[in-house]
């Protein structure tokens, strides 16, 4: 019984780890744990980044609790405040993803990114 209660966690934690939300979550903590690394190296307190990116100290500790709203936009204005630039790109995942449209709903086409 204990095996299948074991077995039974470890696939809701493999589904869980396939989700979109936990690949959000996990995009948000490598990039808030970038820029703090950044910020340590170049010795920019919380303060300083703030002044930087023009906006209140409060701000600067939500984005770093990660409570904050970090848009592109927000995330694009801190890579800067710390002498970066923010760069997103896609990496193949080891199985297909589940998408909307393979559930039964229909996807609509969207307008091409700009660069």
């Amino acid at each position: 019984m204990r095996d299948t209660q074991f077995d039974h966690l470890r696939g809701v934690l493999d589904d869980a780890r396939r989700s979109p939300e936990y690949a959000a979550e996990r995009a948000l903590l490598e990039f808030l744990e970038a820029l703090v690394s950044r910020m340590d190296a170049l010795g920019i307190r919380r303060s300083e980044l703030a002044t930087r990116m023009g906006v209140s100290r409060p701000m600067i500790t939500k984005l770093l609790r990660g409570t904050g709203n970090l848009t592109l936009q927000t995330m694009t204005n801190a890579a800067q405040a710390v002498g970066c630039e923010l760069t997103v790109s896609l990496s193949p995942t080891p199985e297909p993803a589940r998408t909307r449209s393979s559930r039964g709903t229909r996807r609509s086409r969207q307008a091409p990114l700009r660069s």
